[in-house]
């Protein structure tokens, strides 16, 4: 296998965590609901960095060991801790046996040859193994006790309302400096807690957004267990970027709003919205930072069915490097984007 085969390899088979424990790293973990996996370095290092060793649980794998000059990806990392390559240019020069030392490790050889797909419709593939495959482990809801229930002044401020924000179990934990607010699946259970680290810590060395209690965001959709209800009765649901557009735009009325936690819609979530009403309308309602095309991916992506997006052409959120939702600026102007809403597809093809 190449580079390239091998990584997808790890990545597919989701062999982060094996592969860290193979490098004999300490406290294994995901962050930011597994899009990240952090780690102490091996005992012999004597490091107390609990998040010394981070790997990105993307395609590229990228990695890093923090305050120490390793960076790139997997075979970087591997360079450093198997073969002792500690410079970037001794890890250079040992990507290939850091690459045949993984291949070794997990058997590589053995398994079937990886290839490229090309089919037009892979996505459904995915959608459908994701139907029958895992799903997020539920945890109690007493977990929440940890947390001290009070809405956030911040938030307030922004829009958010007292009531939104009670209704969302918006609360605060000291220790992580974060507001934090519960995670639930499709049917309304817990499984997962995520915070944003509050403001006037925003500049230190931290990550804005953190699960504390991790979950696999990429096959839900947050708030579409209450969203679902409005959503048939509204004949419409609004597919945002982040949580916290969801909490604005229940603050100004509109309950049928869900967030895919990211920038790009995952098979799982897709799943989700095919299992709708068909006389449902999709809108996406993305940031204002994403062009048409990318829009127009997202929703040829989704598939059949009734789409329409967003798309702020008459610079009603100002500046796109500020990266404003729809729902920032309030009301009014959420409004004035959907009078000019552009039809994807206007009603349901038949198969």
């Amino acid at each position: 296998m190449d580079f390239k085969e091998i990584k997808a390899y790890i990545y597919q088979h989701e062999l982060v965590p094996d592969l860290l424990e193979k490098l004999h790293c300490e406290g294994i973990k995901p962050e930011q609901g597994g899009s990240l996996y952090v780690a102490r370095l091996p005992d012999e290092y004597e490091s107390r960095n609990r998040r010394a060793v981070q790997v990105k649980n993307v395609k590229g794998l990228y990695s890093n060991i923090r305050n120490r000059d390793v960076s790139g990806d997997i075979f970087n990392l591997v360079a450093a801790l198997i073969f002792d390559k500690w410079d970037k240019e001794g890890q250079d020069e040992y990507l290939g046996k850091s690459a045949m030392w993984i291949e070794d490790t997990f058997d590589l050889e053995k398994t079937k040859e990886i290839k490229e797909k090309v089919v037009s419709n892979d996505w459904l593939k995915e959608i459908q193994s994701m139907r029958s495959s895992g799903e997020n482990e539920r945890i109690p809801v007493s977990i929440m006790n940890e947390y001290i229930f009070a809405p956030y002044k911040g938030w307030i401020d922004e829009g958010i309302s007292i009531q939104t924000q009670h209704k969302f179990g918006v609360a605060m934990d000291i220790e992580s400096k974060r507001v934090v607010f519960p995670v639930h699946n499709s049917n309304g259970d817990l499984i997962g807690v995520k915070g944003r680290l509050l403001d006037k810590w925003m500049d230190d060395d931290g990550y804005k957004y953190l699960y504390l209690h991790p979950c696999n965001k990429s096959i839900e959709l947050f708030n579409f267990h209450r969203a679902f209800g409005s959503a048939n009765e509204t004949g419409k649901l609004y597919v945002v970027e982040g949580a916290k557009s969801t909490m604005l735009a229940d603050s100004m009325g509109y309950e049928n709003v869900v967030s895919i936690e990211g920038d790009s819609i995952q098979p799982g979530q897709i799943a989700l919205m095919l299992g709708l009403p068909l006389d449902i309308e999709i809108v996406l309602a993305l940031d204002a930072d994403k062009d048409e095309e990318d829009v127009r991916k997202m929703a040829e992506a989704i598939g059949m069915r009734r789409i329409s997006y967003l798309i702020d052409n008459d610079n009603v959120l100002g500046d796109k490097s500020h990266k404003r939702a729809p729902f920032d600026l309030g009301k009014i102007a959420f409004e004035q984007l959907c009078q000019n809403k552009t039809i994807y597809r206007k009603r349901v093809l038949a198969s």
